[in-house]
């Protein structure tokens, strides 16, 4: 049974797809090592019932019908994931859609999460007949070495050289299918990108890992130890915020729970996480 939920965007039938067996829960400060005083951060736990040692996540993919095309946005963690991701294309083929149905993979960013389902352990390609799109920034993790740690680059680094002429690389704002576009918002890597679906007036942003949770909506400048430059994610953040109150558009976030989308809507003077209700699940076919 796929692990997903549809919705619509105007006229395109949309799924938060997840590459995990189940819902994780990870040790927030031994994972992401947030950069907000401790009681600060323990105080916002508190207040929404959660535990530091055991923080609920999701690892999600955006798959939609745009037209007679298939896109998915990230691929999963392939063979890079642990005993409970790598799913993906499990949950694909619950929906009734094959790795050979997919025109257009675009990548939010390059790390091991949202890249490594490209491949097999063999270094063949997951989606034969798909192109891959990547913003152009994202080829500055090629230039990073020590000491910036390995992790913030050894994905890029291993696998974009793999795939080499078969990645369409593109520059901010390009649109990639009718209606889809990139859109700049580096930090977390260096040319991180959120994905826009628009149909009949309706908008949803993919966002992958510009925020991770809803405490980074809060919490803009609360950065984890995967951002490779902090400033500039909790700039990106602030920018998406902004933007994505003001018009209201649907957020979907790489790591939120399913069925992952919501808005960001103003909260005081800063923000916060509205979780959608009434999302269904079902088959693509």
């Amino acid at each position: 049974m796929a692990r997903s939920a549809h919705f619509s965007i105007g006229a395109l039938d949309c799924w938060a797809v997840s590459d995990a067996a189940q819902p994780g829960n990870i040790n927030m400060m031994d994972e992401w090592k947030l950069a907000a005083e401790p009681a600060a951060l323990a105080s916002w736990l508190s207040a929404n019932g959660l535990y530091a040692d055991a923080f609920p996540l999701d690892w999600l993919c955006l798959l939609a019908r745009v037209g007679d095309k298939w896109l998915l946005v990230d691929s999963g963690s392939g063979p890079k994931g642990d005993a409970n991701t790598s799913h993906l294309i499990e949950h694909l083929a619950g929906l009734g859609v094959g790795a050979a149905d997919i025109d257009v993979v675009a990548i939010s960013h390059t790390h091991y999460d949202h890249i490594g389902g490209t491949l097999t352990a063999h270094g063949l390609p997951v989606f034969p007949n798909a192109r891959i799109v990547l913003y152009e920034g994202e080829r500055g993790q090629l230039a990073l070495k020590a000491p910036v740690p390995q992790v913030l680059y050894e994905a890029a680094q291993d696998y974009l050289p793999k795939l080499a002429d078969r990645i369409n690389y593109q520059p901010d704002g390009a649109e990639i299918l009718p209606g889809v576009r990139i859109m700049a918002t580096p930090g977390h890597t260096a040319g991180h990108t959120a994905v826009m679906l628009r149909s009949r007036g309706e908008r949803l942003l993919f966002t992958g890992d510009l925020f991770y949770h809803a405490l980074q909506v809060e919490h803009p400048d609360w950065n984890s130890q995967y951002d490779l430059h902090p400033a500039q994610a909790a700039t990106s953040r602030e920018r998406i915020y902004h933007w994505a109150a003001e018009e209201g558009f649907w957020v979907l976030p790489a790591h939120a729970l399913l069925p992952g989308i919501g808005q960001i809507v103003r909260s005081g003077e800063g923000f916060r996480w509205a979780p959608k209700d009434c999302i269904r699940s079902g088959g693509a076919g």
